[in-house]
């Protein structure tokens, strides 16, 4: 089950009726003490795959008290196939900051997601700077806005296009509220996802590209 999507598509939502709270009672028999229920969905492919979720109904405001699986574990799914291009540490330290960011730790998430992004960065300077005309002294130098340009031909395009998310991580670092943080998580982790994605396109292109090179060179015509 990866993303809202194919979340939604996949799962089969029993609907619930909230009674108003004239008509809720607690355990206790109270009709002022929060009343508790759990919903659950189930894949309509694996009825053994199961989520459940935790809600309290109290002066008429409904609220999610929880869930299991968790937010994080669920999101592995969608991080999984990362791991071919963004390797086992990024890739846990990329669910780390999706699981700090669900129990909101919004700096400690930024943290993590700008760890992953420099070392992308960092990858790249270091293919870059065997070239013949690279200066590296000009180069340390430089601001990482600056130095992305000059790193083009070795990162993902989105990222080159983009260079305004780490403008948006460093900010958020230094200058901005635990709140902030949590606030634009989502636009950095989605930033990040289309990076991989990026690379995932161009392996399987160079897998392709291989493939057909490896058909031709094989290919014998037919005798006359």
């Amino acid at each position: 089950m990866h993303g809202d999507q194919q979340l939604a598509n996949a799962l089969r939502l029993e609907r619930a009726v909230i009674p108003t709270s004239q008509t809720i009672r607690s355990s206790s028999g109270s009709a002022s003490a929060p009343a508790q229920f759990t919903k659950t969905a189930e894949c309509t492919r694996n009825p053994s795959h199961s989520l459940f979720f935790y809600f309290v109904v109290s002066d008429d405001v409904l609220c999610k008290a929880g869930q299991f699986p968790s937010y994080a574990t669920l999101a592995q799914g969608e991080t999984k196939s990362f791991r071919k291009v963004l390797g086992d540490e990024r890739v846990t330290e990329l669910n780390t900051a999706i699981g700090l960011a669900a129990h909101g730790v919004g700096v400690g998430a930024f943290v993590y997601l700008r760890r992953i992004f420099e070392s992308l960065v960092e990858d790249a300077h270091q293919a870059a700077k065997n070239g013949p005309k690279w200066d590296e002294p000009a180069y340390l130098g430089l601001r990482m806005a600056e130095r992305l340009p000059l790193l083009a031909g070795h990162l993902p395009p989105f990222l080159v296009e983009h260079a305004k998310l780490y403008a948006i991580l460093s900010l958020h670092l230094h200058e901005l509220s635990d709140a902030d943080c949590r606030a634009s998580f989502d636009i950095v982790k989605q930033g990040l996802f289309a990076i991989a994605e990026d690379r995932l396109a161009e392996r399987q292109r160079q897998q392709r590209a291989a493939a057909a090179s490896k058909a031709i060179a094989g290919y014998k015509p037919p005798s006359p």
